[in-house]
């Protein structure tokens, strides 16, 4: 007992070694986030965004309880009363909880594990509590978590904040997080073997084995220290089925996971996620929108400035509700230098985003250089808006919100840009949008085909109205003709009464 104590001991010493060196890799690849107008690196965890969970209180991410809170199932030492799971001899998984902490060793804690379970005693039923003493932290499961929240809501931003958190604190180190998108599982799919082992640890196999870190989350797994940010459980398409039987199968019992997905019907209250506790990323009140402007402008003036014209348009106002529009909203503040007798509408937000967003990539893959095709912002910024128009005249013009390569493609060639742009150049667009690098696209798996929405219907709407501007000044009234067929085929009153296009008209 005692060798293999000190065995146990020294594994943990090392994962305490790789732990400090993947330490770097986390840092660089999500410590911070790339600011959507200028390109530049922002610390994720000092000028992100607040996000309010819902988790019983009244906590908001960014708060240190808050990601205490979300993670306490996780903890190295668990309370008395825990709810848990663990395995009894014949190998199923009891649900229960813990009856008492033996903590009389802190270098060897253990747990009494408590459940009630049915018995028949003289041909009779009655209900029987059962105790099974001396259980280890890695013999005890406990809930996992599910993080829910709308389309570019925050949910990623999330759990890149869990995770930079857990790395950097200090009471945390004992958990060994890492982050599997599950657009990478969808693209990785035809490499992965039947081999009996999962899509989460052939991934990182794949991903980890040539820096090492592999290794690291082997080990760590092992001992019950992995912590699976699995961001993205809606765009599975095809693997949805198999994934969720893996996690139900093997991830409950051997890592911990975080899981973030949009709303899907009633999909979560199946069996596979009996496991998981729910928490929903909200939009910002107006003590987490003031505090994320502070902390991003910190000068009191422009603090006040900001917060003025948001008190003035109650457009800007709303989109100050959302993460992402928040962030976008005071990019383009801090860069179009506006001053205190200049008006600041959404328009122009969203004029400004644009050029600014657009203009990065442009610079972006020219300093990369290399064999993909160079982006043009004007060329992009054209095809944007024919992709916007198509999608807001869809259906006889009650529009839609999702769309596919098929509705791009007809935008690229109905643009008319020849050599400009053509699909080979959509194509660095994509991965740009698949990695989260050009926040005016959102991108998921749907039915395993790749479908795109603008990551707010206010982009959608603002590049439908640039595109109808600019068809409606330079024809003979034909275009407004067939505008009006669309918005209000038999009378005025219909943009009133089909509201899909009120704002697009505004614009």
């Amino acid at each position: 007992m005692q060798t293999d104590a000190a065995a146990e001991s020294s594994e943990h010493a090392l994962i305490n070694e790789l732990r400090k060196k993947y330490f770097q890799h986390v840092e660089a690849e999500h410590g911070s986030i790339i600011n959507p107008i200028t390109g530049e690196e922002v610390d994720i965890m000092q000028q992100c965004v607040n996000l309010q969970l819902d988790t019983g209180g009244s906590h908001e991410v960014g708060d240190t309880d808050a990601y205490r809170e979300v993670i306490a199932d996780f903890a190295e030492h668990l309370p008395q009363g825990t709810k848990a799971w663990t395995a009894l001899e014949g190998g199923e998984f009891q649900l229960g909880s813990i009856h008492r902490v033996n903590s009389e060793d802190e270098s060897a804690v253990t747990y009494d594990f408590e459940y009630v379970k049915e018995v028949s005693e003289d041909g009779k039923k009655k209900w029987k509590t059962f105790i099974v003493k001396d259980r280890s932290r890695h013999q005890i499961k406990t809930r996992q978590l599910l993080v829910k929240g709308d389309p570019a809501g925050g949910k990623t931003t999330f759990a890149k904040q869990l995770l930079t958190w857990i790395m950097r604190n200090e009471d945390s180190q004992w958990l060994v997080p890492v982050m599997v998108r599950t657009v990478d599982l969808v693209r990785s799919q035809g490499l992965f073997l039947n081999d009996g082992s999962d899509m989460v640890d052939q991934y990182l196999a794949m991903q980890y084995s040539e820096s090492g870190h592999y290794h690291l989350f082997q080990l760590a797994r092992l001992h019950g220290r992995l912590l699976v940010v699995l961001d993205g459980f809606d765009e599975a398409g095809a693997l949805e089925r198999q994934l969720a039987q893996e996690i139900s199968d093997k991830l409950n019992h051997e890592v911990f996971v975080v899981l973030t997905s949009r709303e899907m019907g009633g999909r979560f209250e199946a069996d596979e996620f009996r496991r998981f506790r729910s928490v929903r990323v909200k939009e910002l009140n107006s003590e987490q929108k003031r505090s994320v402007i502070e902390r991003r402008l910190q000068l009191p003036a422009l603090v006040e400035q900001f917060c003025t014209q948001l008190d003035l348009n109650p457009a800007l106002f709303h989109m100050a509700k959302n993460p992402l529009l928040l962030n976008v909203t005071l990019s383009v503040f801090e860069t179009s230098r506006l001053n205190e007798q200049e008006s600041f509408n959404r328009g122009k937000v969203y004029s400004l985003a644009l050029d600014g967003m657009l203009s990065s990539v442009e610079k972006a893959k020219s300093l990369e250089g290399g064999s993909q095709a160079a982006v043009s912002a004007r060329a992009l910024r054209t095809v944007l808006k024919k992709i916007a128009f198509l999608a807001h005249t869809a259906n006889e013009g009650r529009g839609i919100r999702d769309f596919n390569r098929a509705l791009v493609r007809r935008a690229v060639e109905a643009s008319g840009l020849g050599t400009e742009f053509s699909m080979e150049h959509w194509d660095v667009i994509e991965d740009l949008v698949k990695r989260g690098r050009l926040p005016v696209l959102t991108w998921f798996a749907e039915g395993g085909e790749d479908t795109f929405r603008f990551a707010h219907l206010t982009f959608q709407e603002f590049l439908c109205a640039e595109f109808c501007l600019q068809e409606s000044m330079k024809s003979d009234g034909f275009f407004l003709m067939h505008l009006r067929d669309l918005v209000c085929p038999n009378r005025a009153e219909e943009i009133i009464e089909r509201g899909w296009w009120q704002q697009t008209i505004q614009m």
